[in-house]
Formats: structure tokens, C-alpha cells, sequence
């Protein structure tokens, strides 16, 4: 039996199996999606293989010529049939793609393209826009970081009032930002509260006034990073609230306006994880399953799972590092075509294997990296190398200096530590390190000296000083 149909009926085609039957799966879904299957109908001696033609002309070229050829010979010959097909010509492709897509089909659905003729091309006249003059437009979130960016971003498209929302009072840099939205001709109000709590959102709403209310973007947050052992109620609930009840009171307060879109700032933290951010983690994918809640109602939904901003917001530091982070640019670009295109959840990040894997080496056995080759993952430790050439260029009495200083920043960058300063003759223990976030920096660092580093050297030179004085006499510059 040759099959290429997913989920149940791929089961159903293995029940149905003769006994010492042949199942060959030519489809792809159930097997890159890792689908479970029972072992009973091997109870009848049958044998499964699947055929990936895809992989067989990437691997074996030489192989699917032979193929090729045999097929093509056979079909000339007429020894072969060709395969049920049902014809339709190019102006009618519409009705071919409808029909491909409810799966009504049998055989091959093939275009026929004329010897001569001419057709008229409609082009589009253009995306929805995403802004108003009539509309208002609600940021949580909204007073410092990208919330205040996608304020400026929204004004520029002729929003005609935000409605900017902060726990705390506009900074004086932010007030300089609101009064140039003003004097551009977008009105803004700020509305001060905690978004979590029950009347902010319904105060969001209210002063709206008499503008429309036709979007809402969400982006509030706090953090409180730590590993899973040391967090309580109180710091779960700390970071859970402002994610989840707020979005949740928005969602309530905006019923029966006709939004033209919602949107949602989730994390790439709930899509493969981040050491230290389990709370941050479980809040996000609690946001990327309500878009899809939403979805499912009929109402607009846009979860995104952004990666590091490196111009805006909490995650600048990062650029500092060396790490590649989105621009405010790539960012705004990427939430505009995900609303052109009616997404309901994308991840957004700048993706780099070296800096990925070596910070997060237990994202190599996730699902959602399982399809990527090791080779592109940077699985070696002579991968990367980056530190070590900066180190190479520097007078010999500088290196102890710039090695500390570039220790403390990935310390802090794996506990979550923001620009808290860190001792270099203070243990690792007293910070918080443990054996998984030790394993992080060892690969971090393996990453950026191309050096393999024993899985005990973070214990065997506790602090950052004697760690960085080890790691100069390894490289042996």
C-alpha cells in the first residue's frame, strides 16, 4: 500500500494492511511532526518504510537520475500509466487551488497553459491599513521601550488618538515623545495603572472617547527571573499577572468594539524555552494559546514571539554583548506584514547557531530545532571563536582585564541579573549559579574562545577572576 495521508487514516491504512502486507508512506506530515503510532498492527507481519524523494535527490543524486530515467522509460513505453489527473485551464486556477484544498481530489490536478493568448493581471491596490485618523489605539505597556516605539510607529501612520498606558509616570523622555505625537496631530492620553488590576482596562477603553476604538496592542510585562527551585507563588504570580490578567481584562473590556486587530507581545521564551524563565515562559504561552482562543471566536488575534530588541526595550543589552538582536526597524516591518497577512501566532527573531546553541544547548533536543542539521546548529566548540580573535589582538596586560569584564556580561545575561555589576572575587554559588546554568556558560564560553573547557572548570575556579585567569592560561596566547 503506498500512502500519503496524515493523522487517522494513516492508522486506518495500517489496520487494513494484509498480513506480511507492505505499507510505504510517501507523505511527510505525521513523520516530521513526530506522530505517535501503536505497535499492534505489526501483529501481522507487515513492514513500513517511508520514501522521501526530497531527501533522495539532495543525498543521492545519482540515485534519482537512475530513477527518473527507469520511470520515464516505462511511461514511453507504455508499460506505465500516467497518474488520474483532472485538468483545468489557467484562467480557472482559483477553482483548482479550492479544489486542492478541501482534498476532494484523486490524482493530480494539473493547468493547462494555452499556445497563445493574453489575460488581464489585477493588481492588488494595496494592504488594509493598519491605521486610522478615526481610530484609537491602546498600548499597555505603551511609556517606555517598544511600547513607546510602536506609539511612534502608529502616530506615523495617522493614528488619531493613543491611548498610552504605564504603571508609572511618563519619564521626561517620554513626555518629549507624546508631545511630538501631539504637535504631528495625534492625540494622546495617558492613562496611569497597573493592567492587571480590574478598572484599568475598562479606563483604557473610556478614554478612548469618541474616537473608535479599533486596536489594541499589548505589550505590558514584568520580569522576576530565577530558577524553577527558587520561585514561589508570589514571583509566578509577579509576572503571570500583568501577561495573562491584563490581556484578559483588555479581551473583556474591548467587547462588542469592532476591533480591526489585537495584538499580543509574547516571548520566543515559550516557543523553545529560557533557562531562568520559567515563570516568563508559562505566562507567554499562556498569551500564544488566547490569540488562538480568539482566532477560534472569530475575533482578531496576533500573539508574536519575539526574540531580543537591540535598540528598544529590556533586552538592549544584548546588543552590547555581541549578540544579534532585531532592529526597531526589522521589528516594526515584521509586525506589519504579520498583520497584513492575518497572522494569528509567529516567532520573530535574529538567528545566529553559535549564539543560540551555545546559550541554550538543550534547544538542539527540542522539537522545534529537531529538523535542523547538527553541522548548522554550531555543534562544535571551534564553532565560534569570536572572543578568543579580540583577545589575540590586545596587549597581554589587557586580556585579564577585558576577560573578567566579558565573564561578568554573560553572567549576567544567564541569571537574568540585567546591569547589576558583578563581584569578580565572589563565587558563582553566591550568585545563583547551579549545574544547569554552570553547563549554559561552559558552552557559552566554548562557543566564543574555541576551547574545550572541562565540565568542572566552573566549580574548580569558582569565581569569575580565577575562572578568567584559567581560561587565559588554556588559550595560551
Amino acid at each position: 500500500m503506498l500512502n500519503s495521508l496524515a493523522g487517522p487514516a494513516l492508522r486506518a491504512g495500517l489496520d487494513v494492511l494484509a498480513v506480511g502486507g507492505r505499507f510505504i508512506e510517501l507523505g511527510k506530515r505525521d513523520i516530521y511532526a513526530d506522530t505517535k503510532l501503536g505497535m499492534s498492527p505489526f501483529k501481522r507481519n507487515i513492514t513500513v518504510s517511508s520514501v522521501d524523494l526530497d531527501l533522495v535527490l539532495r543525498t543521492k543524486p545519482d540515485l534519482a537520475c537512475t530513477l527518473l530515467s527507469e520511470v520515464a522509460e516505462e511511461l514511453t513505453a507504455g508499460r506505465l500509466d500516467s497518474l488520474p489527473r483532472k485538468e483545468f485551464p489557467l484562467e480557472q486556477a482559483a477553482d483548482a487551488f479550492r479544489l486542492m484544498a478541501a482534498a476532494k481530489h484523486i490524482g493530480k490536478l494539473v493547468l493547462t497553459v494555452p499556445a497563445s493568448g493574453s489575460t488581464v493581471a489585477v493588481v492588488p491596490e494595496g494592504t488594509v491599513p493598519i491605521a486610522h485618523s478615526d481610530g484609537a489605539y491602546v498600548i499597555t505597556g505603551g511609556l517606555g521601550g517598544l511600547g513607546l516605539e510602536m506609539a511612534k510607529w502608529l502616530g506615523g501612520l495617522g493614528a488619531g488618538r493613543l491611548v498610552l498606558n504605564g504603571r508609572s509616570a511618563p519619564s521626561v523622555h517620554t513626555e518629549e515623545v507624546i508631545a511630538e505625537l501631539r504637535a504631528a496631530g495625534t492625540q494622546v492620553e495617558v492613562v496611569c495603572g497597573d493592567v492587571s488590576a480590574g478598572d484599568t482596562a475598562d479606563r483604557l477603553v473610556e478614554a478612548c472617547g469618541p474616537f473608535r476604538l479599533r486596536g489594541i496592542l499589548h505589550a505590558a510585562a514584568v520580569l522576576d527571573d530565577g530558577m524553577v527551585l527558587n520561585l514561589d507563588r508570589e514571583r509566578v504570580e509577579k509576572v503571570w499577572r500583568p501577561k495573562v490578567d491584563g490581556a484578559w481584562h483588555l479581551h473583556s473590556a474591548a467587547e462588542g468594539h469592532d476591533l480591526d486587530w489585537f495584538v499580543l507581545f509574547s516571548s520566543g521564551a515559550s516557543m523553545f524555552g529560557n533557562p531562568g524563565q520559567g515563570n516568563y515562559a508559562a505566562a507567554n504561552a499562556w498569551l500564544d494559546a488566547f490569540a488562538q482562543w480568539r482566532h477560534h471566536r472569530g475575533l482578531p488575534a496576533l500573539t508574536v514571539n519575539w526574540g531580543a530588541w537591540g535598540e528598544a526595550g529590556r533586552a538592549t543589552g544584548f546588543k552590547d554583548r555581541g549578540f544579534s538582536t532585531l532592529s526597531t526597524k526589522d521589528g516594526i516591518d515584521a509586525l506589519t506584514t504579520l498583520l497584513d497577512h492575518d497572522r494569528v501566532r509567529t516567532g520573530v527573531f535574529a538567528f545566529e547557531a553559535d549564539q543560540w546553541f551555545g546559550m541554550l544547548p538543550s534547544a538542539l533536543e527540542s522539537s522545534f530545532f529537531a529538523a535542523m542539521p547538527r553541522s548548522a546548529a554550531g555543534d562544535t566548540p571551534a564553532a565560534g571563536g569570536k572572543v578568543r580573535a579580540e583577545l589575540v589582538e590586545l596587549p597581554a596586560e589587557e586580556r585579564r582585564r577585558f576577560m573578567i569584564d566579558y565573564l561578568a556580561g554573560q553572567i549576567r545575561v544567564i541569571l537574568g541579573l540585567s546591569s547589576a555589576s558583578v563581584d569578580a572575587d565572589v563565587p558563582l554559588t553566591n550568585l545563583g549559579f547551579d549545574s544547569l546554568t554552570a553547563l549554559q556558560l561552559r558552552n557559552q564560553l566554548e562557543a566564543d574562545l574555541a576551547l574545550k573547557i572541562p565540565a568542572t572548570a566552573v566549580w574548580t575556579h569558582p569565581t569569575p577572576a580565577a575562572l578568567g585567569d584559567h581560561l587565559i592560561e588554556q588559550l595560551a596566547l
